[in-house]
């Protein structure tokens, strides 16, 4: 066919040279586009296929080990007294199956070793929340001395941030029989899992994380325990039981915490228990490592020393429960001026003798008998009567406020008939009377304690109730100045926790009583009831203005989001008290929230410098260190850590 005529042409040649070269290229594009688009499907499926393996090899990672199987034929029982504290029962609807829940699943890993725990009872445990689990496990041994259990653990509650460290999941003495443990906080952690598994079904994810919790419940109690019977913890082995950090492949003892728990299991529980047999056992075991790592060495002290024999156990590093040393002040030795016995002779001295060896042998009930019968004919005798207060104290007598106020009278100017009422708050999980505290600590008496452990004693003791001017005035009475100096530390340090400047203390009764309602705000703080606890701040600034009392509402209003109020009143408190480790630990939160990290960091230096012990500005530090890629000045901080507290940094 001819296109005929001029106008034909024309459109013949725009068809030859204009339509049919764009049909060609629109055919290579839907070509290319046909092409392309299997290459980005096989592409997709190819990625979708990575992560899905991904996925896999994370759930296997995350997956916890199973225990080995029971070869044990013969079983003795561990006998637990369980203390359940109320954040604990808090996380649980019945707690007391969860308690014993993991009980069981902790015998999984202990029943191969031929013993097994036993709850032999489970109690509340009416205690104020602490995030230092140090402070929580002496308030345990305050509360239970152990006397007649194989092992006495603490139940508190959960974190409120993810953590795999074993230090922060628990504590316990090496040796020892006390210990407590942390809840998992269910909501963290599966957060993370879910955030970790993104190709992973919701129910397979919450079906891992369970076997993961009953695994990570189930090491917590086995980790703990194992430090009680001398074992430590181990490096480059993430699937031992005594590593340091947990790893859901955690499923043996290494070899020397193996051979430990296996002599414990057959020397220190059940009918033929013989607790000296077994730290003789544990000690020769220790020794014949080729190389002892430094807590390795304070556990064979301990160990040497006779841990559960007749004599209490020591640690250099107070790494060996002082929980065995049970007669507390009634075990002390007296040391007072000569003769403190006149007028006590014959048979009666005999008596006295032998009531001073069964205190020595941890036995104050026999004690207590024979001064009872000495008071009867000596009831106006001091040092009797000192005595006679402080074995009441260690009974736990329901007269023993008595027996004390007597001692008072005859003794006024010894600190023993104070110090023993204290330690037997403590033991009952009282809060101390603030007056008795301000007692304790009165210069009149500290000038005639009986050495300096005692006046450190008083001192520590003091400062961490609040008694901030009288732990300070009791520290100047030390004479041995490396001692004075240790002691006086420590109380600058509380004075910079609780954020007592002068306007705070003078009054050793009435810095006790702010201690204590400051207590009760954090308490509510940490509890959740930030309504409360403002309101109750509110009321304690209007009452009481200084230092500790505006930072605390400084606090409770950042928790408002009440910022600008919040960092007013910290600044506030900073004019009146540089040192208010809880003003700069506040502001260096706001600080972040407003990305002013060089100045959350000065903040958080500030309060690490002042209060070392105070570890979420240690750990909030770490993170805006490692934020922001400064690798080498966390490891610095990290060795700082150390230096200043003695072990490892936990984060």
């Amino acid at each position: 066919m001819r296109l005929e005529g001029r106008g034909g042409g024309d459109r013949g040649r725009i068809w030859r040279r204009s339509v049919l070269p764009t049909f060609g290229r629109v055919r290579g594009l839907l070509l290319a586009l046909i092409l392309g688009g299997s290459w980005l499907v096989a592409g997709c499926t190819t990625a979708w296929i990575s992560a899905w393996q991904r996925d896999k090899e994370r759930q296997e990672a995350l997956a916890p080990a199973r225990p080995t199987e029971a070869a044990a034929t013969t079983v003795v029982a561990i006998r637990v007294r369980v203390y359940v504290d109320a954040d604990f029962q808090r996380l649980f609807v019945d707690w007391e199956r969860e308690v014993r829940r993991e009980c069981e699943a902790a015998n999984s890993w202990l029943e191969p070793f031929g013993a097994r725990f036993e709850i032999a009872s489970l109690l509340p445990w009416d205690h104020a929340h602490v995030e230092d689990l140090v402070a929580a496990l002496g308030a345990l041994r305050a509360l239970d001395s152990g006397r007649d259990a194989d092992w006495v653990l603490g139940l508190v509650g959960a974190l409120p941030v993810y953590t795999d460290d074993m230090n922060t999941l628990g504590r316990a003495y090496v040796p020892g029989v006390h210990a407590v443990i942390r809840a998992i906080d269910d909501r963290l952690e599966l957060d993370w899992m879910k955030r970790g598994l993104p190709m992973t079904s919701a129910g397979d994810v919450e079906h891992l994380y369970s076997a993961r919790r009953r695994h990570k419940n189930a090491i917590q109690w086995i980790h703990e325990w194992a430090h009680g019977v001398g074992a430590v913890h181990v490096a480059g082995r993430p699937d031992s039981l005594m590593a340091a950090q947990y790893d859901p492949q955690m499923a043996r003892f290494d070899q020397g915490n193996e051979e430990l728990v296996r002599v414990a299991c057959e020397s220190r529980y059940g009918p033929n228990a013989d607790l000296a047999a077994w730290a003789r056992r544990a000690a020769a075991l220790l020794r014949g490592l080729a190389m002892l790592e430094p807590d390795q060495r304070d556990v064979l002290a301990a160990l040497e020393t006779g841990f559960g024999a007749s004599q209490p156990a020591t640690s250099t590093k107070s790494t060996a429960e002082p929980g065995r040393k049970e007669a507390g002040t009634a075990g002390a030795a007296l040391t007072v001026a000569a003769n403190p016995w006149k007028g006590i002779e014959g048979e009666e001295l005999r008596r006295l003798q032998h009531a001073m060896e069964v205190l020595g042998k941890r036995d104050p009930a026999a004690a207590w008998l024979d001064l009872v019968a000495l008071r009867l004919r000596h009831g106006d005798h001091p040092t009797l009567q000192v005595m006679s207060c402080e074995v009441a104290a260690e009974l736990e007598r329901a007269d023993a406020k008595d027996v004390c106020g007597v001692a008072k009278l005859f003794a006024p100017r010894d600190p023993r008939p104070a110090l023993a009422l204290v330690w037997l708050a403590l033991k009952r999980n009282d809060k101390p009377e603030p007056a008795l505290l301000a007692a304790m600590c009165d210069a009149d008496e500290l000038t005639s304690a009986p050495g300096d452990a005692r006046v450190a004693m008083l001192a520590d003791i003091a400062a961490a109730h609040g008694a901030i001017s009288c732990a300070e005035r009791a520290a100047r009475f030390i004479e041995d100045p490396a001692t004075r100096d240790k002691v006086a530390a420590r109380v600058r340090q509380r004075r910079s926790l609780w954020g007592f400047s002068a306007a705070d203390t003078g009054i050793g009764a009435r810095e006790v009583a702010l201690a204590q309602k400051i207590q009760a705000v954090d308490d509510d703080l940490r509890g959740g009831k930030t309504d409360v606890a403002v309101a109750t701040a509110r009321a304690l600034v209007a009452e009481q203005p200084g230092s500790a009392t505006w930072s605390l509402l400084g606090e409770a209003s950042a928790r408002q989001r009440r910022y600008p109020e919040a960092r007013r009143l910290c600044v506030q408190a900073l004019e009146a008290f540089d040192a208010n480790a809880r003003a700069h630990y506040v502001l260096a939160v706001l600080d972040l929230h407003e990305a002013r990290t060089t100045d959350a960091q000065s903040h958080l230096r500030r309060v690490i410098s002042e209060a070392p012990e105070h570890a979420p500005a240690w750990d909030l530090l770490i993170k805006v260190l490692k934020s922001e890629h400064r690798q080498s000045e966390v490891e610095a901080l990290r060795k700082e850590y150390q230096t200043a507290l003695g072990s490892a940094a936990p984060f």
